[in-house]
């Protein structure tokens, strides 16, 4: 940050170094990086109200794009900016410009990522190949297209009568009375590739890592250490519980008696 002359933090103020540089840094990009509870709402929206009370180069709250992962969290920052902005009013009851940013808030772009991509693709919906009338599906009708298109995506690799890899598949994850437990695993699958920048090419991978020559063995998979890692871990846990538990019902009350540990 140092691109950026940061004023000198006060004494009677309760931000942290770091935050006051992300509160005031500026003419630069600036990635912040910090625990969930530690603050980031709160130096945000104090970012924004210098921006908007600048003494140099004031601007309009409908200026700037705030987008958030939630509508909660939009709407607890819109409201923190107003509450914001009606203390900076108080502090300087005369300013014209304060008082406009109180009456452009319900205008500013403040909301979910999601919604603001909507809003720009209903706005500029000429500029795509778009019906001007699309709406955004709920989560009961994306859930439904799901199970439609997971059954056909299966009824299809039932009907080929030499898709040996497929009912070996089917053999190795499914009871013989339905296959929920392969089309869960389908889409366990699918959302957890949806987090990762390119989906496709994370499937391909995630396949190649079970690829084994003949002669090789279990221990021999690029992920087996971690898969060991894992289960020990699991359990460690387990036999933990299990003597904490013991240790109870061997007190007092503990309901051993007629019970033979082994």
């Amino acid at each position: 940050m140092s691109k950026t002359k940061i004023p000198a933090l006060p004494g009677d103020v309760t931000w942290t170094e770091d935050q006051w540089k992300a509160i005031w840094a500026k003419d630069q990009d600036i990635l912040v990086a910090a625990a969930a509870g530690s603050g980031k709402t709160a130096v945000l929206v104090n970012r924004i109200i210098q921006k908007v009370i600048s003494e140099e180069d004031p601007i309009d709250v409908d200026e700037l794009l705030v987008v958030t992962f939630t509508n909660a969290s939009a709407a607890e920052m819109r409201h923190r900016v107003s509450e914001a902005l009606e203390k900076a009013i108080n502090d300087n009851p005369h300013s014209q410009h304060l008082r406009k940013q109180l009456s452009l808030i319900n205008r500013a772009s403040i909301s979910t990522l999601h919604s603001f991509c909507l809003e720009v693709i209903r706005k500029y919906y000429y500029l795509t190949d778009i019906d001007p009338g699309f709406r955004i599906a709920d989560s009961t009708e994306i859930q439904l297209l799901r199970d439609e298109v997971m059954e056909e995506l299966f009824e299809e690799q039932y009907g080929q009568s030499d898709n040996e890899e497929f009912f070996n598949l089917v053999d190795a994850f499914t009871s013989d009375r339905n296959d929920d437990a392969l089309q869960n695993i389908v889409r366990s699958l699918h959302d957890f590739s949806q987090s990762n920048p390119n989906p496709d090419r994370w499937l391909d991978g995630a396949a190649s890592m079970y690829e084994l020559a003949d002669d090789d063995g279990i221990d021999d998979l690029s992920f087996i250490d971690s898969l060991k890692f894992d289960i020990g871990l699991q359990l460690d846990t387990a036999r933990d519980l299990l003597e904490r538990s013991l240790a109870v019902i061997k007190t007092p009350g503990g309901r051993l008696q007629g019970l033979r540990t082994i």
